[in-house]
């Protein structure tokens, strides 16, 4: 089972609360080990799942030390109120293999997001060339101006 992961690049995304603070909402994910001790895999705001997984989901997950990912089943959720303020769902994942159909899904999703961001890319480009180009226009013009000496 893996130790507790948190990609940096996400823990603040859409994140309401200042910085440094918690979020008032939390999912953590749980396994269970081989002694039945609860082991806590991530803690992230409910808003990077866009909702609470439900019993029955599979979670696709990197594995950024192996250049991997894992496949969990949410095999139990519980709604936790630690304070008024502070609140959240556990997740109890049961890790499942990762051969097969969520092998096939993960590299789809990976190329998926290759062609889309090349996509973004070129566009991207395409504005840019657009916006240099009307830039120089206008500095053109504004250049020919007759200047007024007084």
């Amino acid at each position: 089972m893996p130790k507790k992961q948190q990609d940096p690049a996400t823990t603040d995304a859409g994140r309401a609360e200042p910085p440094g603070e918690r979020p008032r909402i939390e999912v953590r994910t749980y396994t269970i080990d081989r002694k039945g001790k609860l082991e806590e895999i991530t803690c992230y705001p409910v808003d990077f799942y866009g909702s609470c997984p439900v019993v029955g989901d599979t979670i696709l997950s990197p594995n950024y030390a192996n250049n991997d990912f894992y496949v969990y089943e949410v095999e139990r959720r519980f709604f936790v109120e630690e304070t008024p303020i502070f609140k959240g769902w556990a997740l109890i994942l049961k890790e499942v293999d990762s051969s097969g159909f969520p092998r096939q899904l993960w590299e789809e999703w990976h190329e998926a997001s290759k062609f889309w961001d090349d996509v973004a890319e070129k566009e991207a480009e395409k504005y840019y060339a657009r916006l240099l180009k009307e830039t120089l226009r206008t500095a053109d013009e504004t250049a020919s101006l007759p200047r007024n000496n007084k």
